[in-house]
């Protein structure tokens, strides 16, 4: 009854030297087809064969992912990571391997990342009553997304994301998600009580914080504001803890 477990372990580490063989060889194969087509002028030289050293991890990582989904069931901390790294170094290499413009499409650099916090706000390992404090990253994340997605899309001349914020600052709200996200993870936390509640108050703090910084660059106020108010916000936000004890 024990040996199934022993021969499914024996087999994973067989299953992974199998991938990074054949990714290794796809990768040599591809390399020459690019590198040979560049030397015989059916390519041009904006072609970089050697960003394919830097897509070998990348799908390492991507399989390693979706190889723990399988095998767990869940969407844990090894999925997570192995998505998410394997994502921003995906987008690296395409964007070396075709030589795309940096000054358009480094949004995707923004984006990506961003992706990939957001996945990691997903976590499964948290005890229980934790999970909201640590979910800021889903708020972290889907900020740099839409900063990301707002200046892709004015680089590529898809769309003028000023012309739906003017005259404010649209940048701004990638500033305001997670400060919004931040503030109701830690009114929940507080009002939840218990253990969370210390976590609760940093998380509300943080915040009101970030809000408030996002205010200020969205209206284009004088940044000399900023000092005072977080002092007035802080004050609010202990009065709040205090009463909230009695």
């Amino acid at each position: 009854m024990n040996q199934q477990p022993v021969e499914t372990q024996t087999r994973l580490p067989e299953k992974r030297k199998k991938r990074g063989s054949w990714i290794w060889g796809l990768v040599f194969i591809i390399g020459g087809i690019i590198l040979l087509a560049q030397q015989i002028g059916w390519l041009g030289s904006r072609y970089n064969w050697w960003a394919l050293f830097i897509l070998v991890p990348a799908l390492a990582s991507l399989g390693g992912g979706f190889s723990e989904l399988q095998r767990s069931g869940r969407f844990g901390a090894a999925v997570r990571a192995g998505l998410g790294g394997g994502l921003i170094l995906l987008t690296l290499s395409l964007m070396f391997l075709f030589g795309l413009d940096w000054s358009k499409w480094w949004s995707l650099m923004v984006l990506v990342p961003g992706l990939a916090i957001f996945l990691e706000g997903f976590g499964t390992e948290a005890p229980a009553g934790v999970g909201g404090i640590l979910n800021i990253g889903l708020w972290i994340g889907l900020g740099a997304m839409f900063l990301g997605v707002g200046f892709l899309a004015m680089n590529l001349g898809i769309y003028d994301v000023t012309t739906v914020f003017d005259p404010f600052r649209w940048w701004a709200v990638a500033i305001l998600i997670p400060g919004a996200g931040a503030l109701v993870g830690g009114l929940f936390s507080m009002l939840r009580g218990g253990k969370t509640a210390i976590g609760g108050f940093g998380l509300l703090l943080f915040g009101l914080m970030t809000i408030s910084v996002g205010l200020i660059a969205l209206l284009g106020v004088s940044w000399r504001i900023l000092t005072p108010t977080l002092l007035i916000l802080a004050g609010f936000a202990v009065l709040f803890g205090i009463f909230r004890k009695h």
